[in-house]
């Protein structure tokens, strides 16, 4: 199955860069391919959320967002994922309610500093 329909970007493992790949393909098994190879092991996909932040930017899986005047002291960088009830969210808080006040600023893969860890 071509994994169209839905915009992504993709990690790059071993190059360490990101990608913005169109024709990856799916299998059934949930293996990744382009071209032909299999390339579950090389590339991580990064789904796009279907949310822009303030500034009108894309949020995508793995992006680091910063929260910056919020009315109620939540200020910080956050990690954008699902939690463990497959919400979309940055840190413990809905996404969808944040993004008024987020704007992306770097990556877990490109910018991990940013959390702070």
């Amino acid at each position: 199955m071509k994994m169209s329909g839905f915009k992504y970007r993709t990690w790059d493992k071993q190059a360490k860069v990101m990608e913005q790949y169109h024709y990856l393909q799916l299998s059934p098994n949930g293996q990744l391919y382009h071209d032909g190879m299999n390339v579950t092991d090389k590339y991580e996909i990064l789904r796009f959320t279907g949310l822009k932040d303030k500034n009108g930017k894309e949020i995508y899986e793995g992006d680091i967002v910063r929260i910056s005047a919020h009315p109620f002291d939540m200020d910080s960088n956050y990690e954008v994922g699902y939690n463990e009830y497959m919400e979309l969210s940055c840190g413990s808080y809905y996404l969808s309610k944040m993004r008024s006040w987020a704007e992306v600023i770097g990556n877990i893969y490109e910018s991990p500093e940013l959390l702070g860890n």
